[in-house]
């Protein structure tokens, strides 16, 4: 889960910079037209799908990841007693 978020932001990040260098390179050119605007704000939303998805994914599924966690630890470190039937 933490990968996958982790995966999800640094996406993010890196798709909105790439989104906001092709913006500066369109309007740097002079070639502002509707398909290179649609482009360039289709980049920008899909960047920030990808940064909220992580951030849901880290913070709302974190706390039910933890009560696994903590109960998986105390599992793990109960003493486990072995009772062999009398002969």
């Amino acid at each position: 889960m933490l990968r996958t978020s982790f995966l999800l932001l640094l996406t993010g990040i890196v798709i909105l910079a790439f989104s906001l260098w092709v913006s500066r390179v369109l309007v740097f050119s002079g070639s502002d037209s509707f398909l290179n605007r649609f482009f360039a704000e289709g980049l920008t939303i899909v960047a920030w799908v990808s940064i909220w998805e992580g951030l849901v994914t880290f913070l709302m599924n974190l706390p039910s990841h933890l009560v696994h966690i903590r109960l998986f630890q105390r599992i793990a470190s109960a003493p486990v007693l072995f009772n062999l039937p009398a002969s």
